[in-house]
Formats: C-alpha cells, sequence, structure tokens
C-alpha cells in the first residue's frame, strides 16, 4: 500500500511507481516555469497534473490491506478538476 519506485528518463523526467498505483505511470518533470509536476492519467483524462492520491487502508495481522485510493489532479488546460477512485 506504501512505498514508491523511481527511475530517471533520458527526457530529464523521473518515472514513479507508487505501490498504491501500480498500473499508471506518473512522470515528474520540471514545468516552464520551474514547478515540479506529476502528469499522469485519472479518470481516464490523460496528462493531467496529480494533485494527491489518498489510500484508504485497514491493518489485518500487522500488514495494511488497501480497501481504496482516491487521486485528485487537475487539467492543467481547462483547469478542471479531475478524481478517481479505485477499488482493489
Amino acid at each position: 500500500a506504501y512505498g514508491a519506485t523511481a527511475t530517471a528518463t533520458s527526457s530529464g523526467e523521473f518515472d514513479v511507481a507508487l505501490a498504491s498505483l501500480k498500473d499508471r505511470r506518473i512522470a515528474i518533470f520540471v514545468d516552464a516555469s520551474g514547478h515540479v509536476r506529476a502528469r499522469t492519467t485519472v479518470d481516464g483524462k490523460p496528462n493531467v497534473y496529480l494533485e494527491r492520491v489518498f489510500v484508504q487502508s485497514t491493518t489485518s495481522w500487522g500488514l495494511p490491506k488497501v480497501e481504496y485510493v482516491e487521486i485528485f489532479a487537475v487539467d492543467p488546460v481547462t483547469h478542471e478538476q479531475v478524481y478517481e477512485k479505485k477499488f482493489p
């Protein structure tokens, strides 16, 4: 449920995989304004900027079990909020 791996790319970005979102690519990069951004796909909408991820979990025998994951992002073009709730 917790943790991440990151790999540097040749374009100067980092590909990140979150333990709670193994099925999607997250690209970390610095935009033209100098802000660090995380670009991914949320609710089928590509190239949105990730704002936060919330993992609801319980503990069983001392190990975390994910109940659901909420993903919050914003479209950089329309500034529309994008939301997705995933269940394992």
